[in-house]
């Protein structure tokens, strides 16, 4: 898509929004609009006292308090530079000053140089590339910044004499796109969740291993700036344009890098206290066609559906949360419990073929995205249930699946023709 087709394309997105009719094709919006007990008051009260059942505003000058492990808050100075002991440390006085905006960082090491030497400094902070000089003891890494990092800093602080004028474009585009969502959305998940779709509904995956090898022009297509004037973006693009917006939207967010079979990028994001990892470029249905609704297997997830990435433990600035919380997934077997959980996550495969069977029978209902919890299953077998389960209605049709699993559970995408 051209660049001013795809900026056209975000404004009336926007607009729709603004009006309350966008999105009406995703069978989530017509439940997330309706009228229903908020169970996410206390969550939507201790961000933002004032809100609403209408919006949601979260306050972006709110204080977090969450703190990464092993670190300690108590910073010593000499002659004015920072002193620091261990990697752990050095890490987390980098990622305080980078969040801040000063990506040039000086610290005296008093800890073992050879650790230090060892380690890739990239790896302290998701960043595209460093330069480090040194004198003794006496180090200066000079960290370059992704353009949503950048872009988030000066909507934050009011200053943006230090962008370009592509990342001034992006950040004219992105002020439209949160203020729109804030608007549409009733509280936090469902703020964070309309981030999220639009990403996917707007950008095309761009697979590319090309290096930096330039750190003043960095391929657009790994940056927001790819991914919101281009409409394209590798992994590392989308964790950018989700960062930015996120962070704008007033939620405390992050970037890891990861393996996945090959490097790979995800966002972490911070919801009471707990640290979870949203992928984006995965919950986007590459390759399926003209499909662009997410499939949500990658959405606020905990170590226990994590099994698909391995990563370096200093790489996890935010310590991932132990265990998936139903309460901000998108999946969930509790079916009334919480507003934003779309009863689709099932521990039984004829239970989930004949939950499909009874929608679309009941109310004509022809797209579903469904769970099967602890079951990886290949398509083929799945194929074989619902099958099945269509058979004993005596009604003739035709569907398609798309799948796809985390190494413990299995996603389905169903489509009745």
């Amino acid at each position: 898509m051209k660049k001013n087709a795809f900026v056209l394309c975000l404004i009336v997105l926007c607009c729709q929004l603004l009006a309350g009719c966008a999105y009406q094709s995703y069978e989530k919006f017509s439940d997330i609009m309706q009228q229903s007990d908020n169970t996410f008051d206390n969550h939507v009260q201790q961000n933002n006292p004032s809100s609403d059942n209408n919006s949601y505003s979260p306050d972006i000058n709110n204080d977090f308090t969450s703190t990464p492990q092993n670190f300690s808050n108590n910073t010593v100075y000499e002659n004015g530079i920072p002193v620091v002991s261990d990697i752990y440390s050095l890490r987390k006085l980098v990622n305080d000053e980078c969040s801040k905006g000063n990506f040039n960082v000086s610290f005296i090491y008093e800890g073992d140089t050879d650790e230090l030497n060892s380690i890739n400094f990239s790896d302290l902070r998701s960043s595209p590339s460093t330069s480090v000089s040194y004198s003794g003891n006496e180090y200066t890494v000079e960290f370059t910044p992704y353009p949503g990092e950048k872009i988030s800093i000066a909507y934050l602080s009011g200053d943006t004499s230090a962008l370009s004028n592509d990342e001034l474009e992006v950040l004219e585009i992105a002020e439209l796109i949160v203020d729109s969502l804030k608007l549409c959305s009733h509280d936090p998940i469902e703020l964070e969740m309309n981030i999220h779709d639009l990403l996917v509904e707007t950008i095309e995956y761009k697979y590319s291993n090309a290096l930096i090898n330039d750190t003043e022009n960095i391929p657009r297509h790994m940056t927001a700036i790819g991914a919101i004037l281009d409409g394209s973006a590798n992994c590392q693009g989308y964790a950018d344009a989700f960062y930015m917006l996120a962070k704008m939207a007033g939620f405390n967010v992050g970037k890891m890098a990861v393996e996945a079979e090959i490097g790979h990028m995800v966002n972490t994001i911070e919801l009471d206290g707990k640290w979870y990892v949203i992928d984006v470029t995965f919950d986007d249905p590459i390759g399926k066609g003209d499909n662009t609704i997410p499939s949500y297997s990658h959405f606020n997830i905990g170590r226990d559906r994590c099994g698909e990435y391995e990563w370096n433990e200093l790489m996890e600035y935010n310590p991932i949360t132990e265990y998936t919380d139903e309460k901000f997934y998108y999946f969930s077997t509790h079916y009334s419990d919480y507003e934003h959980n779309y009863k689709k996550a099932f521990d039984d495969v004829e239970e989930l073929c004949q939950y499909v069977i009874d929608e679309w029978t009941d109310t004509g209902r022809n797209y579903f995205n469904t769970m099967l919890i602890d079951n990886v299953m290949d398509s083929s077998t799945f194929t074989e249930y619902l099958s099945s389960a269509f058979q004993n209605t005596g009604r003739a049709c035709s569907y398609s699946i798309e799948y796809n699993d985390n190494k413990r559970d299995t996603f389905f995408t169903i489509t009745i023709n």
